[in-house]
């Protein structure tokens, strides 16, 4: 019999250390607290699951930050072409998106789910669900054994020769992900960084976003502005809400919207033609009102704007919807361009971190082991995906943080 590992949470992350650990013969046990594994998972990408990144190491080191240093031996160990191989082997095809983000070809996230928790079970992983870790006991120095509970308030104790701690952050908390992790690492020592959302949904200030909700916009660039100052720009996808905004560009400036500070003036200013100068938009609003002559300013802009985003436009612009547009002055026509080159929202802040896609902080790095996923204060403790302090942009990256940690701790733990 192998080494006896429990590991806790049955994510991504989760899933591959299980996988990993019982191929190598260890005796492994997922305790996951939902009825079933990988919640989370299965609606990532809005259930199509980015799972990958086409990016070389290096790159993809380089976007998650300065605490992408810690995922050198990870991704090393385990990356993109690995997890690519892992699917197909499990009758899973794949796909390559734009932005070299890969994709189940049946644009369902439960086939990964369904590939991943399957090949934990071939080879010889147990589940076992509807389980909320409360403790893990040390003996000696390292691991003894983990104490759950059920749903009906009944205990049980599960031997242990090693842990991995797989709980995830706090976002979605209705898949499981409700901060156990973070607990159950502290109680052994371990230093918490702050938990924040990251790639979160910004909320905005006005009543703008509201009129133009729900408008989905493509090639649009965006830029996140502190006291007039250019904090991070973007280009690609987003969509205005209820809220505020959302989507791929928008979630890259999650976090920075999550740390804004009591009356910091931050703002969100969206460029609706960013493929062309001013100079351009200048030229084809002059022409594109000439055309329309005697017939309202609002019929010309259409040709250059989404139909929701016209009235929106012309109102922060103070010119009338009927306007001919024959009559629209100069002075009208620059306010005009100034929208659709630079329309300003009020940064409210980021959504409340249960909404956000990912959780940013958690276990401090440098009390990890980066070449093994091994606690450095706990003997037999090893630690991986979300619950640790690393976050990554959208596009697959922190599923495959995710995959490559699982991997490599599931790969140590069960190591003699």
């Amino acid at each position: 019999m192998g080494k006896r590992i429990i590991v806790i949470g049955g994510g991504a992350s989760g899933l591959m250390a299980a996988a990993r650990a019982a191929e190598l013969g260890a005796d492994t046990l997922v305790i996951e607290r939902m009825e079933r594994p990988a919640r989370k998972l299965a609606i990532t990408g809005k259930g199509r699951c980015n799972f990958t990144t086409g990016q070389d190491v290096s790159a993809a080191i380089e976007a998650f930050g300065t605490n992408g240093r810690f995922l050198h031996s990870a991704f090393g160990r385990f990356y993109s072409q690995d997890i690519i191989a892992v699917l197909e082997s499990r009758g899973v095809r794949v796909k390559e998106e734009r932005g070299r983000r890969y994709f189940p070809e049946s644009d369902r996230a439960l086939d990964v789910v369904d590939a991943l928790v399957g090949l934990a079970a071939d080879n010889g992983a147990r589940f076992m669900t509807g389980l909320r870790a409360e403790k893990i006991r040390l003996a000696a120095g390292g691991v003894a054994e983990v104490a759950a509970y059920g749903a009906d308030g009944s205990k049980a104790v599960f031997a242990a020769d090693a842990v991995i701690a797989a709980t995830g952050g706090m976002s979605y908390p209705g898949t499981g992900s409700t901060g156990d992790g973070y607990r159950l690492a502290s109680e052994l020592g371990h230093t918490i960084v702050q938990p924040t959302a990251a790639l979160a949904p910004i909320d905005l200030v006005g009543d703008a976003h509201p009129a133009l909700s729900p408008l989905s916009l493509k090639n649009v660039s965006a830029a996140l502005t502190s006291g007039g100052v250019v904090v991070k720009e973007q280009f690609g996808e987003m969509m205005f809400t209820p809220f505020g905004a959302t989507g791929p560009i928008i979630l890259d400036m999650g976090k920075i919207a999550a740390g804004k500070k009591p009356g910091e003036r931050m703002e969100l200013v969206v460029n609706f033609k960013p493929a062309m100068s001013q100079e351009q938009v200048r030229a084809r609003l002059l022409r594109e009102f000439e055309a329309a002559g005697a017939g309202s300013v609002r019929k010309a802009l259409e040709t250059m704007l989404p139909k929701r985003a016209v009235p929106v436009a012309l109102r922060l612009a103070g010119v009338a919807l009927e306007r001919k547009a024959s009559q629209v002055t100069k002075e009208q026509r620059d306010a005009v361009q100034t929208q659709l080159t630079g329309m300003r929202f009020e940064v409210k802040g980021a959504r409340p971190i249960e909404e956000a896609i990912v959780t940013a902080g958690g276990v401090a790095l440098e009390e990890i082991n980066p070449r093994t996923m091994e606690s450095k204060l706990a003997r037999g403790l090893f630690v991986c995906g979300e619950l640790l302090d690393i976050d990554g942009p959208t596009g697959g990256f922190n599923l495959q943080a995710a995959f490559s940690t699982g991997y490599l701790a599931g790969e140590s733990a069960a190591a003699d």
